[in-house]
């Protein structure tokens, strides 16, 4: 058994839905708790936090306070305090915008035996990736070696109990700073963790997994193309139109009920048509009429 963490900054019926779907189709094997927190600070309506945050991460904390709220790249302060009560031994960490076109149950059993200390996708070594978008912000201690700087994706995610209490002993030294997805990677690298990518082509997804379970492209900004992306969004979830996802047995990111869809971007302007003299000397050579 493990935990499970549904994070929401919204509880509308649609929202409760998706999360009925996913507690019922993993009765008896993920126990799950819905954390609704509607703002952009650690005050969730549901549940109370016990111990705070403060008490969890309190460097972190500080650190979300000068950022100006959770967004972007704190969300560990409020996930962790979240996870920190919990009696089993791993934590999957869900977001609502999360989906999966298949039977949630034969997702999570099929890493219920997996000893990694941390799951989730997109996991690459920073040195792969040096236009990440929040690098700039990417900074750790001097003695952490430059290999183990790591960033990930997180939407759906999971944490052993081992990751979390040293996450939180190490993320006391201010010299770690920046988005999550940085952090939470690193240290677990440079703690000699156990992490792993739960699918995709990366690195650290092992050759079983390979290929399977969600596609993106990590160094795009967006994470575009691929089903596990940033933008755009989806408005309805598998659940309500499965005719409109393409592949069973894939995870789909992000998915945002009741928000209206953003308008397509513009068309690429048309390319420049070559003067008729061009197109004839084109024909000549053998290259046809086309611009």
């Amino acid at each position: 058994m493990a935990n499970g963490l549904f994070i929401t900054t919204q509880c509308t019926d649609r929202i409760r839905a998706h999360f009925e779907r996913v507690r019922r189709q993993t009765e008896g094997l993920v126990e799950w708790r819905l954390v609704h927190n509607p703002g952009n600070h650690v005050i969730p309506v549901e549940p109370r936090l016990d111990p705070p945050p403060d008490q969890v991460l309190p460097e972190r904390l500080r650190q979300l306070e000068r950022n100006g709220g959770l967004v972007p790249g704190h969300v560990d302060v409020l996930v962790m305090a979240a996870a920190w009560p919990l009696p089993h031994d791993h934590t999957w960490i869900m977001e609502f915008d999360v989906d999966y076109t298949g039977d949630w149950r034969t997702l999570f059993a099929r890493f219920a035996a997996n000893d990694a200390d941390l799951l989730t996708t997109t996991l690459l070594p920073l040195a792969d990736d040096p236009d990440w978008y929040f690098m700039d912000t990417a900074l750790a201690p001097a003695h952490v070696d430059p290999a183990c700087r790591m960033r990930s994706f997180n939407p759906l995610m999971r944490m052993s109990r081992r990751l979390m209490e040293a996450y939180a002993d190490e993320v006391r030294d201010p010299g770690w700073q920046g988005h999550f997805e940085y952090v939470l990677p690193t240290v677990a690298r440079h703690l000699g963790l156990k992490i792993e990518d739960m699918g995709g082509e990366g690195p650290f997804c092992p050759p079983e997994r390979r290929g399977t379970l969600y596609s993106n492209t990590p160094l795009d900004p967006g994470l575009r193309p691929g089903s596990f992306v940033c933008r755009p969004w989806r408005s309805e979830y598998f659940a309500e139109r499965p005719e409109d996802f393409p592949q069973g047995d894939w995870l789909f990111h992000p998915v945002k009920p009741d928000m209206p869809l953003l308008p397509p971007p513009p068309p690429p302007p048309p390319l420049p048509r070559r003067s008729l003299p061009r197109r004839l000397w084109r024909f000549v050579r053998g290259k046809g009429m086309g611009s």
